[in-house]
């Protein structure tokens, strides 16, 4: 607080801590989605679509999901991670509060880490 009471432009100082908070979120996010989303997956390019050479080789990466999910489960992770929703966002959507979100996707995950030991969830 005092960093900012004699600061000789706190407008200014809070401009430039807003914009780092920001990109600190920004990267968290990233690392976030990375957890779940791998370049070498198959995961889809857009959101509800279908990439044709994925139908041909056996169950995707996300029917694989799916079926060790349940529908709940598979919508609070896709809502978070593909849709790229925050958990304030989905704890309103589904009336929990967001450590309730935060806890579901944390069970949600270690049930992921037994599908996928070789990904560090």
């Amino acid at each position: 607080m005092e960093t900012l009471t004699d600061h000789p432009n706190p407008g200014g100082w809070l401009m430039v801590t807003l914009k780092n908070k920001l990109r600190e979120e920004e990267r968290r996010q990233r690392r976030y989605m990375h957890w779940f989303l791998s370049l070498n997956t198959d995961l889809l390019k857009e959101p509800g679509r279908q990439d044709p050479e994925i139908e041909a080789s056996g169950p995707s990466l996300l029917e694989q999901i799916q079926e060790v999910l349940t529908p709940e489960e598979y919508r609070h992770l896709k809502r978070l991670t593909i849709d790229r929703a925050s958990h304030l966002e989905v704890a309103k959507e589904v009336g929990i509060s967001v450590y309730a979100s935060q806890k579901r996707l944390e069970r949600i995950r270690k049930k992921l880490q037994k599908l996928f030991p070789e990904y560090h969830l």
